[in-house]
């Protein structure tokens, strides 16, 4: 693995488990087994390093998502499940204190997430809502435009620490009922016994 590689996968995995704000360079420098003149050859910044990491995340993300849209053995709901897998699986891992030290003391950072969203959320979302309309999955009469900009929407609130506080929600949880109730609303009744087949299959 290249240095640079290395040095944004370990603040990643510290990132995620311990939040941003309360790791430092010297931390991600003791961890890494390197010296911080090393690291600053590839990051200009706490900031920059932020940064860099998002977008690792969001590439890497990006690129899972597209390798599952390409299945063509899917249904629309499977590909929903599908992704929602990696969510979750990420969700599960993360420290919420994560997303709050980037709203606050990060936003140029969290603006890059809210863009991913708007742009890459936004078209994956569409997609699916038009596949699963024509499989007869989910219902005809749906606003697709409106349905998601809803669905982004409430993805985002589901960081919302006020509205989920930490103390008594789990992230993953949250991300969990929001998948169901999506996908519940806007199914038919045979996209509503796929997907009840699905949950009742992973447990």
């Amino acid at each position: 693995m290249k240095e640079s590689d290395k040095i944004i996968s370990t603040a990643k995995e510290l990132f995620f488990r311990y939040g941003i704000k309360s790791i430092s360079m010297d931390d991600l420098s003791k961890e890494l087994g390197m010296s911080k003149k090393t690291i600053y050859q590839y990051v200009e910044n706490k900031e920059d390093l932020v940064r860099q990491t998002i977008n690792d995340h969001i590439a890497k993300s990006t690129s899972q998502i597209n390798d599952i849209y390409e299945n063509k053995s899917f249904n629309a709901i499977d590909l929903l499940v599908e992704v929602a897998k990696i969510n979750h699986s990420i969700l599960r891992k993360m420290n919420p204190s994560a997303v709050f030290d980037l709203k606050k003391y990060y936003k140029n950072c969290w603006t890059i997430i809210e863009n991913h969203h708007d742009e890459f959320i936004t078209a994956y979302i569409k997609q699916n809502l038009e596949l699963g309309i024509s499989e007869g999955l989910y219902r005809s009469g749906l606003n697709v435009d409106i349905i998601t900009k809803m669905y982004v929407s409430q993805l985002e609130q589901i960081t919302n620490n006020v509205l989920f506080p930490p103390d008594l929600f789990n992230i993953a949880d949250v991300y969990v009922e929001f998948i169901k109730y999506h996908v519940l609303g806007i199914s038919t009744e045979k996209g509503v016994k796929y997907f009840t087949k699905i949950i009742k299959d992973d447990d």
